[in-house]
């Protein structure tokens, strides 16, 4: 798919799963490929294939990107850092805290369906 405001043939896939936040048909309705609930194997297959990775806070995204040494990598930071010889984009702390305060103006929903008994 190509994203609707690109002048480039460019594939984007989002990978995610399906319990989320997030309202995957905006991404949808803009030409983007999202694909929820994937087996490992087919994300990782695809990060390493990719020629540009967007990672998330996490070492999912973070594991294959690391294996994958042809593409430009654009890193959200988090707690793993990567090394400088890697030579990754990171994402600015203006980016990151315009996503932070999206994030705190999500309703809060509790994560247990029921209470556990103690």
């Amino acid at each position: 798919h190509t994203p609707t405001n690109s002048t480039k043939n460019v594939v984007v896939t989002i990978f995610s799963e399906s319990k989320s936040h997030e309202n995957f048909s905006d991404f949808e309705a803009n030409g983007y490929n999202v694909k929820l609930d994937s087996p490992l194997d087919d994300v990782w297959s695809n990060i390493l294939a990719a020629n540009v990775i967007i990672t998330s806070r996490s070492g999912f995204s973070f594991v294959p990107a690391i294996f994958n040494t042809h593409a430009k990598v654009v890193y959200t930071p988090f707690w793993h850092r990567p090394q400088t010889s890697w030579k990754w984009l990171e994402v600015d702390n203006e980016t990151l805290q315009g996503a932070q305060r999206q994030v705190d103006e999500m309703p809060k929903a509790p994560c247990l369906k029921t209470p556990i008994n103690t």
